[in-house]
């Protein structure tokens, strides 16, 4: 009932983890020393509150979920979401709950949150979580979709950058995946920053999708000509990003089946 000044989630992503279940099967070792140490909290899963499924059922209740959430957040609160996802159409979910939400993406930050996990995961798997920053959607401005395309490029590329700095060039923590997760997130930020109604689902999802083709295009390898690389042919790119794995020791059929 009462206002926070934060709110931190790690939504469900569609049908992908069952969290009800995780839950149930960490409270088998955690429920006794949680009542011991923390008595006024509840040690149940909920399992029948959970939100489950994918489609219309879904995001409907994930609405009403972050529609309660801002209606308890404080004029200047924040919500922080930890999102992990490499499917577009998971990506649209997202952007059409908060845009409905009234909720507003103002920054989105990609943290190294897994370890090499010494054969037990193998491909290329994004090793990295974005962390999305949320406050009161309060703008009126408006907008054609079609005016958005450059906004999102210079925020994509403002991303890549911005990881790619702090990315340790010897040792990196993050790869083209994440790089991908990266250029969702800042097509995100950009299409909840105006008060608009996309008539079409397939409108955001194709805006995400450009979002991803700009990636791409911008994920050229070290000291190689931008101009040249963008009229190269997707064989030719695909040859030549398999050398810069092969120079990085990325050397994972996973990778290949990326590109």
């Amino acid at each position: 009932k009462s206002k926070c000044d934060l709110w931190i989630t790690d939504p469900p992503y569609a049908d992908a983890i069952n969290y009800h279940e995780l839950s149930e099967f960490f409270l088998a070792w955690d429920k006794k020393i949680i009542e011991k140490t923390f008595p006024k909290w509840y040690c149940d899963s909920k399992r029948v509150l959970a939100v489950k499924g994918t489609g219309n059922e879904f995001r409907e209740s994930m609405v009403d979920i972050y529609s309660n959430l801002a209606k308890h957040m404080t004029e200047n609160g924040i919500q922080i979401i930890m999102f992990t996802h490499q499917d577009v159409k998971v990506w649209k979910e997202l952007a059409f709950i908060l845009w409905s939400s009234r909720l507003q993406v103002t920054a989105a930050w990609n943290i190294a949150t897994e370890t090499e996990s010494g054969g037990l995961k193998d491909g290329n798997y994004v090793k990295g979580t974005v962390i999305l920053v949320l406050r009161k959607q309060t703008s009126n401005e408006t907008v054609y979709l079609d005016e958005l395309y450059p906004e999102i490029e210079e925020e994509v590329k403002g991303q890549i950058d911005f990881m790619r700095e702090l990315d340790d060039k010897d040792d990196p923590n993050f790869n083209d995946a994440d790089y991908l997760l990266a250029a969702y997130a800042a097509s995100i930020k950009v299409l909840t920053s105006y008060k608009m109604k996309y008539e079409k689902e397939e409108e955001i999802e194709a805006l995400i999708n450009e979002a991803k083709k700009i990636a791409y295009n911008y994920l050229i390898p070290v000291d190689f000509d931008n101009y040249l690389w963008i009229n190269l042919k997707p064989v030719e790119r695909f040859y030549l990003k398999g050398l810069e794995f092969e120079m990085n020791n990325t050397c994972k059929l996973a990778g290949y089946q990326e590109l």
